[in-house]
This record gives C-alpha cells, sequence and structure tokens, in this order.
C-alpha cells in the first residue's frame, strides 16, 4: 500500500496516482492522510476533521491563553488583536480562551455587518468595560477572511467592476474612483488600506472581478478602532483617554506545533 500526506490541493495528484496503479494492474492501495490546519476539510462519517488541526488548535490556544492573561495596565487601556488564521481555527481557539469579542468570516457574512458597524460594536464594548466594570483589557479575535466576507466589500468589487467596464476612461486614479461611488461605498471604501484600495482599483483577481489584497486583518482593525476611539472623544461622545492596541500574528506558531495525542 502507499499512504500519502498531502494538503486539499493535493489530492487531485493522488487521485491520477490511484487511477495510474488502477489502469496497470496493481495491486498498490493508494490511502490519502489530509493535513491542513485550516480545518475546512470535514466530510460526516469519514473525516470530522483533518490531521493537523488539533495541534494547530492546542498550541493557538496557549500563546493566545499567555495574551488574555497578560497583565493590565494601570493607566492605559490595552487591547489585543489577535489573527490565528481560517475561520474554523479562530473559531477554535475562541472556545478554548473566551475574548472579549470574536470575528471570523463566515459569522460576518451571515450577519451581514458592515465595517463601521463592527468598528461602533467593539468601540462600545471598550468604553462599557472601562467605565462601568472597570476593566481595562481585552481580546479581539478576528480571522484572516475578515474583510473578504465583509457585505460592502462584494457590492463594492462588483460596483467597481462595472465601473470599468462601463465607463474605463473616467476611473483613472483612487479619486476619481471614490467620486462615481454611493455615498456609503466611498466611505468605505476610504476606510480601507492604500494597498487594497490600489488593487481594488487598478488590478483584477482570478474571478474576474477588482482584485482583494489580503492585509493583516488583526493589525487594520486595530488601528481603525483606535481612530474611532480618538474621534469619539473629540465629539464629546463617550470613550476613554488612553488607548493602546498591540496586534499579534499567531499564524506562524500553527506550523511548528508538536503533534497532539489526537493527531
Amino acid at each position: 500500500g502507499l499512504v500519502i500526506l498531502c494538503g486539499p490541493s493535493e489530492l487531485s495528484e493522488v487521485a491520477r496516482i490511484s487511477q495510474h496503479f488502477a489502469k496497470t494492474g496493481a495491486n498498490t492501495v493508494v490511502v490519502a492522510v489530509v493535513h491542513s490546519l485550516s480545518g475546512w476539510v470535514q466530510i460526516p462519517g469519514w473525516i470530522p476533521t483533518n490531521l493537523g488541526f488539533d495541534s494547530a488548535s492546542c498550541v493557538l490556544s496557549e500563546a493566545a491563553g499567555n495574551i488574555a492573561l497578560s497583565r493590565e495596565s494601570l493607566d492605559t487601556d490595552i487591547y489585543h488583536f489577535v489573527a490565528c488564521g481560517s475561520s474554523p481555527l479562530t473559531l477554535e481557539v475562541a472556545m478554548q480562551i473566551h475574548p472579549t469579542l470574536c470575528f471570523i468570516g463566515v459569522d460576518v457574512a451571515q450577519r451581514g455587518l458592515k465595517l463601521q458597524e463592527i468598528i461602533d460594536e467593539i468601540c462600545d464594548v471598550i468604553v462599557d468595560r472601562h467605565h462601568k466594570f472597570g476593566l481595562h483589557s481585552g481580546v479581539i479575535m478576528v480571522s484572516d477572511d475578515f474583510f473578504e466576507n465583509l457585505v460592502e466589500m462584494d457590492d463594492l468589487r462588483k460596483e467597481i467592476h462595472r465601473l470599468r467596464s462601463e465607463k474605463p476612461a473616467e476611473v483613472r486614479s483612487e479619486e476619481q474612483a471614490i467620486q462615481m461611488l454611493s455615498s456609503d461605498l466611498a466611505d468605505f471604501f476610504q476606510m480601507l488600506p492604500p494597498d487594497m484600495r490600489n488593487a481594488l482599483v487598478f488590478r483584477n483577481g482570478i474571478d474576474g472581478l477588482p482584485a482583494l489584497v489580503r492585509k493583516e486583518a488583526e493589525r487594520e482593525l486595530g488601528f481603525l478602532v483606535a481612530q474611532s476611539l480618538v474621534s469619539r472623544r473629540k465629539k464629546g461622545q463617550a470613550s476613554i483617554t488612553d488607548f493602546l492596541q498591540q496586534a499579534h500574528s499567531l499564524r506562524h506558531l500553527a506550523w511548528s506545533a508538536m503533534p497532539t495525542p489526537r493527531d
């Protein structure tokens, strides 16, 4: 027999090897063991979870848990924006460490959340924890597919694609694109990082729509929350005086995890 340890993308090659042995009349049995840290590969009754997911979730839970237990500052509100990887992996870690808030792409898409709504929710929680409960630190978890699952992102890509198809000569810069978008989409577009805006206007993805550059969601979301708290304070709305956001990318730790007994 031949046992092949592979990722989901290599399964087609394993199938070709199996077909080759079948055509040549060989008695070799080919078995594929799926290895993936994302946790997306699930077949009820056959593959409840893939190899590597348990090891990854355990080491990430330990690292994220240590961050959650870090000592609070006496004069500054410190919130940690933590990214672990895919939505399944982020959710598994969140169930282990119980963060302040957790945003995964699948849930964001199902709830139809907008970016500003998420920022407002995070700010409201931070302010309430500070003034009502005397809590000055917390953990906000976010999955890698956060931006691409925002309801506004899908609308924005379709609208820019339409504008570039119908009026290609008029969409030659980010400023021109902003002027041609609706007010809601224009506001959302300006909240995005510069390289993401540039790619949406000038590049195409494999699906034919404007390209979506993968960004570190934890870093961008933390920056937007800090900006919003400052804006609230200037407007005289409920806010906090001193706020520090720290971004933590724990993705690389999953690749060096010691195998758990389950794996």
